[in-house]
């Protein structure tokens, strides 16, 4: 299987790219199909690697982990603002969105829809949510809108929409 943002060939039953951690298509795999199993001897001899945020199993050599998408040895979580692709680190715990500077993290004063606090990201040491902060044009992930004051959890490569200005969560 190719992925569709960098091209890499990964395998075909991983739900995210092993070179850049993009999110990969949903396929159905057929029962007992897996092509990265590990011999027996190779199982029994080595102590395999595990991912830090959800503890699955890593294939050696990957940058990113096939399970849940959040990048091998780091956890650096960010934002790309699809309108203009600005990039926006997400640095705090708990990060907020909003248009109200001061009360913010990342204030989006260019658009009337976004609420003043409008929704929360959190980092539950490596694991991240969304909240949406009972905004008046909703928060919506991978285009379903979320409850309010609801942990939503959110990975590497989820698409995040605040009213009508769209995100791209990512780990790097």
């Amino acid at each position: 299987m190719r992925c569709p943002d960098c091209q890499s060939e990964v395998p075909g039953n991983v739900k995210f790219c092993t070179v850049c951690g993009y999110r990969m298509p949903t396929i159905n795999i057929q029962p007992g199909f897996n092509d990265m199993q590990q011999s027996h001897s190779e199982a029994t001899h080595m102590r395999p690697a595990v991912c830090m945020a959800c503890r699955a199993p890593l294939i050696a050599g990957v940058r990113f982990c096939t399970t849940c998408g959040s990048r091998v040895g780091g956890t650096t979580p960010y934002l790309i603002r699809r309108r203009d692709n600005t990039i926006v680190q997400v640095d705090q715990t708990e990060f907020i969105i909003g248009k109200k500077q001061g009360a913010v993290n990342y204030c989006i004063v260019d658009n009337k829809a976004v609420s003043r606090v409008h929704a929360k990201l959190i980092n539950l040491g490596g694991r991240f949510c969304v909240i949406d902060m009972e905004s008046t044009n909703h928060t919506y992930v991978d285009g379903v809108k979320i409850p309010v004051n609801m942990q939503i959890s959110i990975e590497n490569g989820t698409m995040l929409r605040f009213a009508n200005e769209e995100f791209e969560f990512r780990i790097q």
